[in-house]
């Protein structure tokens, strides 16, 4: 039983981190879908997230489109500028990330 005690903290910041990266991908989703362009709205309604199991064991994460003129929306084009509307997405799940693995840290001094 000391082992178990000794190792708990450990045990559940691994089990953390399935949630954190859920969290992590659902801030990407939401904000892209904040960041994007809306013209039609045909490329907001395309943004999707999805999961699929990691080979490591957990879930991991997918936010995308399969719009094929998202790339032109996204770095821009000869006539448009570029939005970089999922690096900002993607950047502000960063944050989410660094903010969740610190607390785990801090937990577990």
């Amino acid at each position: 039983m000391l082992v178990k005690k000794n190792f708990s903290p450990v045990y559940d910041a691994l089990v953390d981190l399935d949630g954190i990266a859920l969290k992590v991908a659902t801030k990407a989703y939401v904000k892209a879908k904040d960041y994007v362009p809306v013209a039609t709205g045909r490329l907001k309604k395309s943004i999707h997230m999805s999961t699929n199991p990691s080979p490591n064991g957990g879930d991991k994460y997918i936010v995308y489109t399969r719009q094929p003129y998202a790339l032109y929306v996204e770095f821009g084009s000869s006539t448009n500028r570029a939005t970089l509307f999922m690096k900002k997405a993607s950047l502000d799940a960063e944050v989410t990330m660094l903010t969740s693995l610190t607390d785990i840290k801090r937990r577990l001094r």
